[in-house]
């Protein structure tokens, strides 16, 4: 790549280059193609971590959406359970007497 001097400029190895003949005999050199092997790790060793953040990411939210809707699911189930009318007094009647 030209830099702003007109000097040929690599920048993965940070070499500078008079012309262009001794960027493209760089470029297919062993240096250079060692980088390129380095860096192509760098970004797979980067996309696989962040993969592995995704997916335990992605469990976490399932389950908290898993605890919460079965949670909703228990409470609905236990005020089913529970009868609609509840004895007022204490002698347990179920008519709607007052007692003092």
């Amino acid at each position: 790549m030209k830099n702003h001097l007109g000097k040929y400029e690599c920048k993965l190895c940070l070499t500078l280059h008079n012309n262009e003949g001794s960027y493209l005999a760089h470029t297919q050199g062993k240096r250079h193609q060692d980088n390129l092997y380095v860096c192509g790790h760098a970004v797979l060793s980067c996309f696989i971590l962040l993969c592995l953040v995704f997916c335990a990411w992605y469990l976490f939210f399932i389950h908290i959406l898993v605890s919460v809707i079965c949670r909703r699911i228990r409470a609905i189930k236990e005020a089913k359970d529970t009868p609609l009318m509840k004895p007022v007094c204490a002698c347990a009647c179920v008519c709607a007497c007052v007692c003092v």
